[in-house]
Parts: structure tokens; C-alpha cells; sequence
């Protein structure tokens, strides 16, 4: 990626839409059909939509690249200015992030890739100074021609907007991304969206499979409306079977406040907002924006087959958790669990969107192969059990839990199917699900909207919710303020009896004595 990142996108209290489009190209994992998927901005309440396009639409725009990197002796020999220990402690550091990021986080780019990745808003004017030569060295071993002075940091780089392109019902096969358009059967293991209408290229309705990644990683991302075109298989790119890949180009084209079609939608969304009490959909001008709505279930929903389910318990905030149990097939992964919160934990792009797609064995891979349903399956695309042990520890992203934070991706996606058009997918309350496949995801949201439409209301604006999630975090923020006033005073007093010494004797046998109470403490214990 030549220029740098955008900041991370995140959702929004309005509807977003992309800023540029970006076009992937690649091989589906069922299916083995190569696919172009071109991901274009979408106007105001449009919702996400896939397209099927002639094939030559948007080939060319999907080039190839070799990862392999030839460095020039020019390069390697290239006298190194005066080093200034700011500055060189400052490319340090940063080279240390880079390899705790390949380490804990599974990061796979190169250290240049990695730089241009960085948010450069928080730092100094040092740091983003450091930032610009490490960015211009790294450049510069990789065999690019670069310069210090004239590396663009992401916030220096202003995207030219791209208009969107109208749906057309019409003239367009469209499949809305949509659950009263998805198709998911036990033992299938992906998710089928057929179109609303119209006819494929063979004359026949037009199929999407496999969108779970795509749709989770535009979900999280904030993007809520897109235009997806696909051209040529009918399946969505499985790139390294996760949804990193998708996160990063939705960051590298950015996002913004989805533009309206015309007057007229931007007239009745403007209607709209002078029915909201507090306003939220209007801008500082008054100029009208599109409000982005959420769901709220005031019942539990819950789906089950066999020991796997689904369900979801009220709440005021979105909570999602993932399960899976298979301690007898590969102890490795065991029995484990995984939380994630959208709007408190860290982001989609770190927390989640890393993890691959697993199995619990070598077996199960040559099974799914053997189905008919994995033509492109390869030990490449997978964290595969064997027993006690990974595999391939080396395709190992998150030693503890990938298997879970993968379910959690494929459930984002899933779920984005509950959106309307233009808004989140996301319900808040807390979702957990165990052991459970996309069929199974299917049907819970279904259950979903199914709960929704007998309740009076069922939807809250995203702008009152994330109003309501900033005063809680500053509740939270002040309380914890409160519980350490008592030991920061007190530890001012022992500083002034008898100094630091004393503090420290005080806190060394404050120690001793937590130890000696968990040594007490029976097995099991509270």
C-alpha cells in the first residue's frame, strides 16, 4: 500500500459509507472460482448489496503483487546521515511495536507496511519525525526511491471522495445482504445470499456465497451502506481465510457520513430529525444526516440443536460471546471462550478480524475437502488441531483463543444480516453462542427480528447510544477514581513519616500477606 493508512474506521451515529472503492481479487474457498469483488461507496439507506457485473468490469483494477522483495546493493550501501538519539531511540521503539505485533498479534506485513499502518494523530512532532525517516529507510531497503520529506503520514493524505453509483433495481441484478435473502443449511458450511431479482449470467437468479467475513469486517468497520460487484465465480475471495485482509482496504479507502441520493431523501431525512427529540440526525449547519438505527430486544431470544446454541439476554450495550467445546478431538483447543464488546474493547482489527478459520484435526480437513464443499481447502487457510498440539503452530495467530475470536468474526457477519438498510446489525444485549455453526446464526437471527417486530419499539438511535455508553464510561472512570483516593492519601501520609521507605515496607508486607492468604485458601475456593 504506497501512501499509508486512514485511522482505523469505526461505526458511527450516523449511516457511513466508504470514501474510495478498493477491488480484490481471488480464489473462493468452496468453490475454487477465481472473483473480482469491488467494494464501492453506496448512497444513504441502501444498505450493503452485492451486484453481479459483466466479467472486464473490474478485473484490471485488481493487480497482483510479489511479496518477495529483491533489496539493491545501492541501498544496502547508502551512507547513513548523523544519528540523533531522539530520533534513533524513537525508530527503536518503533521497531520494537512491529515485532510484538508479529508475535502477540499475528501480524504478517512487512515493517514499511506495518509504518504506514500507524496512527500518526497522537504523536509528537519527534515522533512523527521518526516516524517519517524509519517509513523512508524501510522504503528505501525494500528497492522504493523515498525520502524522508516527502513520506505522507496518514492524517497528512486527503482522499478524493468517490461518488456512489445509484442501485438500480431495474437493470441490476442485486443481492441484498440480508437475511430474508440468505440460505443456510446444517452440514453447509457458508452462507448463500440470493437475489432479489432479475437473472444471472446463465439466466438463472443470481448467488453470493460465503460473505460472512466481508459483510463482519464492513459491520465493524462502520460501513453501512456498499455497493459490493462481483465478476466472474459466484463466491466471495477467501484471501488468507479471515477477515484482516477485508478490514484493511475498508481502512486504506476510509470511510465518511453516507451522502443522500437526492433532494428528496435528503428532504424526508431532514423530516425525520425534526421528529427526533434530541435532534441527533442534524449537523452543526442543520443540514440533515442519516440516522443510524439499532435494535433493542426487551425479551431473551435463544435457538438450539443438540448441545450447540444461540441466545441472547436484554441489555443496554452490545456484548458478544463465542464458545466452543472440543476437548476430546484436540485437546489443544479444548473448551474456550471469548468476549468482545464494539464500543469498549479493543478494535474489530486486532481483537478479531486476525483470527483464521480452524479445524480440530487433519481428518476434518480432508473431510470438508472430501464434501465437495472445500475445492480450494488447503492447510494454508487453517489453524488445524492435531491432538495436543497445533499443526502448524506457525499459523497460529492468538495461542489461546483463535478458534473463538474466528466464531466471533463469523457471528459479526452473520448478524450484519439483521441490518436494515443503512444501519447496524448489531442488537445491544448480550449474545452468546456455543458450538455454533452459520446455519445455526441464520436461524438466531431470524429469532431476532422475529422477537423485534412484536415489540412495540425495537430500535434505538446509534447517536443516544453511544451517548449513553460515554457517561457510563465516565461513571466507571470516576468510581475508580474514588476507590484509589483512600490508598493514595494514605500513602502520602507514610511518605511524610517516614519517606518512600516506609511506603514501600508498607506495601512489601501488604504482599506477604495477600500471599499467605491464598496460601489458606482451600482449592476452589471464592
Amino acid at each position: 500500500m504506497e501512501q499509508g493508512m486512514r485511522e482505523l474506521p469505526r461505526a458511527a451515529d450516523v449511516q457511513q459509507t466508504l470514501v474510495t472503492s478498493f477491488t480484490i481479487g481471488g480464489v473462493g474457498l468452496h468453490t475454487g472460482e477465481y472473483a473480482f469483488v469491488r467494494v464501492r461507496p453506496a448512497f444513504a439507506d441502501e444498505g450493503r448489496y452485492f451486484v453481479r457485473v459483466p466479467r472486464g468490469t473490474n478485473a484490471a483494477r485488481f493487480e497482483l503483487r510479489s511479496d518477495v522483495v529483491e533489496v539493491p546493493e545501492e541501498a544496502l550501501a547508502e551512507p547513513m546521515p548523523a544519528p540523533d538519539a531522539e530520533l534513533e531511540g524513537a525508530k527503536v521503539e518503533l521497531y520494537m511495536k512491529y515485532m510484538h505485533a508479529q508475535e502477540s498479534e499475528g501480524y504478517e506485513g512487512s515493517f514499511v507496511e506495518y509504518l504506514r499502518s500507524t496512527d500518526a494523530a497522537p504523536l509528537d512532532a519527534a515522533e512523527r519525525e521518526a516516524l517519517k525517516q524509519a517509513i523512508a529507510l524501510a522504503a528505501r531497503m525494500e528497492g522504493e526511491d523515498a525520502d524522508a520529506a516527502d513520506v505522507a503520514l496518514p492524517d497528512e493524505i486527503e482522499l478524493e471522495e468517490e461518488e456512489p453509483v445509484a442501485m438500480d433495481q431495474a437493470k441490476e441484478v442485486i443481492t441484498p445482504a440480508n437475511v430474508a435473502f440468505a440460505q443456510a443449511e446444517e452440514g453447509v458450511p457458508f452462507i448463500t445470499l440470493h437475489s432479489a431479482e432479475g437473472e444471472g449470467e446463465a439466466g438463472e437468479p443470481d448467488y453470493v456465497i460465503n460473505p460472512t467475513l466481508l459483510l463482519a469486517a464492513l459491520e465493524a468497520c462502520g460501513v453501512d451502506n456498499a455497493r459490493i460487484e462481483i465478476e466472474g465465480g459466484h463466491e466471495v475471495p477467501v484471501l488468507d481465510n479471515s477477515a484482516l485482509g477485508w478490514v484493511l482496504n475498508i481502512q486504506q479507502s476510509g470511510v465518511r457520513t453516507a451522502p443522500f441520493r437526492d433532494a428528496a431523501a435528503a428532504a424526508a431525512a431532514a423530516a425525520a430529525a425534526a421528529d427526533a427529540a434530541d435532534g441527533a440526525a442534524t449537523g452543526e449547519g442543520g443540514e440533515p444526516w442519516p440516522r443510524r438505527l439499532a435494535l433493542v430486544p426487551e425479551e431473551g431470544v435463544a435457538v438450539q440443536r443438540g448441545e450447540s446454541f444461540i441466545a441472547l439476554h436484554p441489555g443496554a450495550f452490545t456484548k458478544l460471546t463465542a464458545g466452543v467445546d472440543v476437548q476430546d478431538a484436540a485437546p489443544v483447543i479444548g473448551q474456550q471462550w471469548y468476549s468482545w464488546r464494539p464500543l469498549r474493547d479493543y478494535h474489530f482489527r486486532y481483537e478479531l478480524a486476525p483470527a483464521r478459520g480452524w479445524v480440530d484435526s487433519v481428518d476434518a480437513l480432508f473431510e470438508l475437502r472430501g464434501s465437495g464443499h472445500g475445492r480450494n481447502v488447503s492447510e494454508g487457510l487453517f489453524v488445524i488441531g492435531h491432538g495436543t498440539r497445533w499443526w502448524d503452530p506457525g499459523m497460529v495467530r492468538f495461542n489461546n483463543d483463535e478458534p473463538t475470536r474466528h466464531q466471533l468474526a463469523l457471528l459479526v457477519g452473520a448478524l450484519s444480516l439483521a441490518a436494515g438498510p443503512g444501519h447496524t446489525g448489531l442488537p445491544t444485549g448480550h449474545i452468546v453462542a456455543f458450538n455454533a455453526d452459520e446455519a445455526l446464526m441464520v436461524e438466531f437471527v431470524r429469532a431476532l427480528l422475529e422477537a423485534c417486530e412484536r415489540q412495540e419499539s425495537s430500535v434505538i438511535d446509534c447517536a443516544d447510544l453511544l451517548q449513553a455508553q460515554v457517561a457510563l464510561s465516565e461513571q466507571e472512570a470516576a468510581a475508580r477514581e474514588a476507590r484509589g483516593a483512600p490508598r493514595r492519601a494514605r500513602d502520602a501520609t507514610l511518605a511524610d513519616l517516614g519517606g518512600p521507605a516506609v511506603a514501600a515496607e508498607e506495601e512489601e508486607e501488604e504482599g506477604e500477606e495477600e500471599e499467605e492468604g491464598e496460601e489458606q485458601r482451600p482449592a476452589g475456593g471464592a
